[in-house]
């Protein structure tokens, strides 16, 4: 009686976590050498049991077992879909949903390409790139029934005979090409290259902004960050970096040795003073809030940021106050309130109070 009060409690504990925390949010946390998910409020979701495991998007999970290579073909029957196959290493490929049941059970050549996104995930079977939906099933590029929809999904293609890349729909048909290079959409713009110069395109193929940039990232909340290269006097290419808007127009001039992305309004800046990188952190108006002074920095989260000094990591405000000690190896963004921080070995979650959550666990490195 004791056992199913026990378990029932758990369950419903779980399901209350998942409410709460839905499975996109779950963090893949090795205990010793297997891996399981924790919620943000450091509940065990999924117990230990995959030798890796990817995040879970789109609701859905790849996770890898090992299976041994004298045993493979007996205890994996592949299915007609995967009669051809060599065992090139002892991980099989299956797919999970947030209760930890397989919808693709582990085969082997059977490989995630791309994790779920738009409600399909690229794989590779017998070394031939396919598009699954969220059954888990083979998209028919015949099938009429998510015609429209699979038609609007744009993803990053490379033709097999030529290597250049063009950007095509869920069906592998070939949307926009010509390209030299060419980046995934982030909102409504995607990153293009002609003629060695990078510009960007919107989801109807126009190009919206005219090819001139070195290097051009990704828009986020209406901004990107973009290089402009020159020669030097000793022949030497030397970059520097800005934030344009939609628009192309500067939003920060290309004057800094490196910028990240805007996050809450700052964007980290890197200066090189006595041969070292410092970092600090820009507003938009390129007026300095946090003066180049961390040897490494991450974008403000919640309020928070992660920076390192004098080997150790801790998080500041955006007062350039620091709310959570400089004790850690390594320290992760925020997300949903807790971050992932490596501590003398161990790994674990903290709060905004730098309180574990979950963990410290020890770091197991001689897994097989």
């Amino acid at each position: 009686m004791m056992i199913r009060i026990i378990y029932l409690l758990f369950f419903v504990s779980s399901i209350y976590a998942q409410k709460k925390y839905p499975s996109d949010t779950w963090t893949p946390v090795k205990f010793g050498c297997k891996v399981g998910y924790v919620s943000p409020s450091g509940e065990t979701m999924i117990a230990p049991q995959f030798e890796k495991a990817w995040r879970f998007s789109n609701g859905l999970a790849f996770v890898w077992s090992n299976v041994n290579h004298n045993d493979a073909n007996k205890n994996m029957p592949l299915g007609e879909e995967y009669k051809y196959y060599d065992i090139v290493s002892n991980s099989i490929t299956g797919i999970i949903d947030s209760t930890g049941t397989y919808i693709v059970q582990p085969k082997l050549n059977f490989q995630m390409v791309r994790p779920f996104q738009d409600g399909i995930a690229y794989v590779k079977i017998d070394d031939e790139i396919r598009i699954i939906n969220k059954k888990g099933e083979v998209i028919s590029f015949n099938d009429s029934k998510y015609d429209k929809e699979y038609k609007k999904i744009l993803r990053v293609a490379q033709d097999k005979k030529t290597g250049k890349p063009s950007f095509a729909n869920a069906y592998r048909q070939r949307v926009y090409e010509g390209f030299e290079a060419c980046s995934e959409f982030s909102g409504n713009y995607a990153a293009v290259k002609f003629g060695g110069k990078t510009g960007y395109i919107n989801r109807t193929g126009e190009l919206v902004i005219v090819p001139q940039f070195y290097e051009g990232g990704q828009f986020i909340n209406g901004y990107a960050t973009v290089a402009i290269s020159y020669r030097d006097k000793d022949n030497r290419d030397i970059k520097y970096y800005g934030i344009i808007d939609t628009l192309g127009n500067y939003i920060l001039p290309p004057k800094y040795l490196w910028l990240g992305e805007v996050s809450e309004g700052l964007v980290v800046f890197n200066i090189r003073e006595d041969g070292k990188l410092k970092s600090g952190y820009v507003d938009l108006m390129g007026n300095i809030i946090i003066s180049p002074k961390y040897s490494m920095a991450e974008p403000f989260r919640e309020g928070l940021a992660s920076v390192c000094l004098d080997g150790k990591c801790g998080y500041i405000n955006r007062k350039d106050e620091q709310k959570i000690d400089f004790v850690f190896d390594g320290a992760n963004e925020f997300k949903l309130g807790v971050a992932a921080v490596r501590q003398k070995g161990k790994f674990g979650l903290i709060n905004k109070q730098g309180v574990f959550v979950f963990g410290p666990i020890e770091i197991e490195k001689n897994c097989n």
